[in-house]
């Protein structure tokens, strides 16, 4: 069978790329495949990860309009039999139709935006909104006649947090629990005062806490650090690559924090995550396999997709216990001792 050279167009964000990993390792199965992924150059480092992608592609972003001619330049010596648009913006669109594959597949138009229809020739079936972002992603293969496996596959289980970086592995052991400090939208953050009672609640109860997010959340988990001063809080924000963050989530017991990137990075490792919702929903971007631990204070505003709360303070994350969370946290924990296989195909 002859080899198919296929382009997926997913340039960002972390969440979305990483719910996005499991089709390689799908249209491989399928048949001979070589993958190239078109992404920006700042999220390389996770696709470069998956063992299924043969080909990574930066899209250069920070050089505004001169990344289209850059990115045309290095797709035009290329011959993709197909592209896979998967973000249905302006953007993707063009790059779709620059690489010249005769098949460009793209969402419905009543699902794209930006004219993103207009660049690409076909088109998966169209979905109400609230439906889940991954089981979108699989429509495509769907539409590439693929069966879905019987297992998903986001081609990160090679990675051991042992061989990538020995001191971090050796300093939280292997039973420790995550928390995730912060998000990209100032409206799905949980409060200072929820993680404080939180890491206060973990400690008494003898847990090794490992604190992690990006040079944002910095200040936030000094702050923690600076107030237990315990051997029991460990603070990485800010203090790992992808790489060592994704292997750092692997090797936890179970992680908790609000609708992130990370939250979706823990459901390709099979690491548990309990979800802090609010502003968002759920049913449409909770981790795969994980949305029976989504804590959320259910409010009429909620889910409102704002990015800053329109009045309210962040009510819908204020209101979020402190002791359910834990009691979900604890919950996780005791279902992953019994091993459950969480990246099987089920529908959220």
């Amino acid at each position: 069978m002859q080899q198919l050279s296929v382009l997926i167009v997913l340039t960002g964000s972390l969440g979305d790329l990483t719910r996005a990993l499991v089709l390689p390792a799908a249209i491989k199965a399928s048949r001979p495949a070589y993958i190239s992924w078109l992404v920006e150059s700042r999220w390389s480092e996770l696709l470069s990860l998956n063992r299924h992608i043969d080909r990574v592609i930066e899209f250069k972003r920070e050089q505004g309009v001169r990344a289209f001619v850059s990115a045309y330049k290095e797709l035009k010596n290329s011959s993709f039999d197909i592209t896979i648009d998967l973000q249905r913006i302006l953007k993707s669109g063009i790059l779709s139709f620059i690489s010249g594959a005769p098949r460009r597949l793209a969402f419905n138009r009543k699902n794209s935006k930006e004219f993103n229809w207009f660049f690409n020739n076909e088109y998966i079936a169209a979905r109400e909104e609230s439906y889940s972002k991954f089981n979108h992603y699989l429509l495509f293969l769907e539409k590439l006649d693929i069966s879905l496996p019987e297992k998903f596959d986001y081609g990160l289980d090679h990675l051991e947090l042992s061989s990538i970086n020995p001191e971090i592995s050796e300093m939280i052991g292997s039973d420790a629990v995550g928390l995730i400090l912060g998000s990209s939208w100032p409206s799905k953050d949980w409060t200072a005062e929820g993680y404080s009672k939180l890491i206060n609640r973990l400690l008494e109860a003898k847990q090794v806490v490992v604190l992690l997010g990006d040079g944002n959340s910095a200040q936030l988990s000094q702050n923690l650090e600076t107030h237990f001063n315990s051997p029991d809080l460990i603070n990485l924000c800010g203090r790992t690559s992808i790489t060592e963050l994704v292997a750092v989530i692997k090797s936890l017991s179970v992680c908790t924090g609000p609708d992130s990137g990370p939250a979706h990075i823990a459901a390709a490792v099979g690491t548990p995550y309990v979800s802090l919702f609010g502003p968002t929903d759920p049913d449409r971007v909770a981790p795969q396999g994980y949305r029976h631990f989504v804590v959320r204070a259910k409010l009429p505003c909620s889910p409102c997709n704002r990015r800053v709360c329109p009045g309210l303070n962040r009510l819908c994350m204020r209101l979020i216990s402190v002791e359910q969370v834990y009691q979900t946290l604890m919950s996780a924990k005791k279902l992953q001792s019994n091993s459950l296989d969480r990246n099987s195909c089920r529908v959220l």
